[in-house]
């Protein structure tokens, strides 16, 4: 496998301006079981920090699309299915098959359009189909659901592949990749935990985006739920957005909740816009059962600036904790 990076004043510019830093680095040609190492080499030699892996392979070693996908996600970066050369409609679109689909799968967000790429899967084999036992084959099978476990993948994803003989490709629409996990366009599960502030617990929502991560704090105070709803961007577009907009509110699945002047229920720190509420018997019953909690400023006008954030995810953490929260 080849790799490469668009270079140049042009190439800086863009990288600089646009994509807040990010490179792109083309990945193409079959996958060996050095091809990890390869890859780590050239980024290290090019100094690269943050990344977006353009994939275009038919495949090759399983291995060495794992242990590339293990180190794309290790690195942070996020991957894609397009060609270097197609731009616009114009050349080929590009392949992601085989062993390229799990080296794929190891990007942090996942981007994926059947128009300009398409991911293919099918049963794993050896050099010699005929020489993998029953044994060796359970073996294998282990190891690929273990590894899309560890990428957060469906792990119908390998019943999919499974189901395609080696000679045969099941070649997955855009749908069909969101659907399993494979593919999720820089959106990532919502995660739910509890955490301790002075001796006083809460719970923490979150998911990120590829532009903006939002944040949810559920919080008890003498039977009252308070909700603190964050929006973390940038420092400078914080303060952009908190000094333009004078309406703060939040939006469970579409319904308006609370709609009030930024000074009442609005606030920034450093990266982070706050958004807080004390939720009414009216606000639990929307967060218990709306699929999406949204955090929105605007200034009366067309245009509004904010986040969603899944709930219907983590029901059942949110249901557990107004359990032992609220009387």
């Amino acid at each position: 496998m080849k790799f490469s990076t668009p270079e140049g004043p042009e190439a800086n510019f863009i990288r600089i301006t646009m994509d807040g830093g990010r490179h792109e680095i083309y990945a193409e040609g079959t996958i060996s079981e050095n091809t990890a190492e390869d890859f780590e080499r050239f980024v290290r030699e090019k100094n690269i920090q943050q990344a977006r892996v353009y994939l275009n392979s038919p495949g090759g070693s399983l291995v060495g699309g794992i242990k590339l996908g293990r180190l794309i996600r290790a690195l942070g970066f996020e991957t894609d299915v397009q060609s270097q050369a197609y731009e616009h409609g114009k050349g080929p679109i590009a392949i992601c098959a085989s062993a390229c689909a799990y080296a794929y799968a190891g990007g942090t967000a996942r981007f994926y359009g059947d128009e300009v790429g398409r991911i293919g899967l099918h049963q794993f084999y050896g050099s010699d189909e005929a020489s993998i036992n029953a044994s060796e084959a359970q073996v294998a099978s282990g190891f690929i659901v273990s590894y899309l476990n560890e990428m957060g993948i469906d792990g119908r994803t390998f019943v999919v592949a499974a189901n395609a003989h080696s000679s045969e490709m099941a070649w997955l629409s855009t749908s069909d990749a969101e659907k399993l996990g494979i593919a999720n366009n820089g959106v990532m599960p919502t995660t739910a935990e509890i955490k301790l502030s002075e001796g006083r617990p809460y719970l923490k929502l979150e998911q990120t985006y590829n532009n903006v991560t939002s944040r949810v704090l559920l919080l008890c105070n003498r039977g009252d739920l308070h909700l603190l709803g964050g929006i973390v961007t940038t420092p400078q577009r914080s303060e952009e957005q908190i000094r333009y907009n004078t309406i703060s509110l939040l939006e469970f699945d579409q319904t308006p909740y609370q709609s009030l002047d930024k000074s009442r229920g609005a606030s920034v720190e450093g990266s982070v816009i706050w958004i807080e509420r004390r939720l009414d018997s009216t606000g639990q019953r929307l967060l218990l059962n709306s699929g999406q909690l949204g955090m929105w400023l605007h200034n009366n006008g067309a245009m509004r600036w904010g986040s969603y954030i899944n709930l219907a995810q983590v029901r059942p953490k949110i249901q557990n904790f107004l359990d032992n929260c609220l009387p």
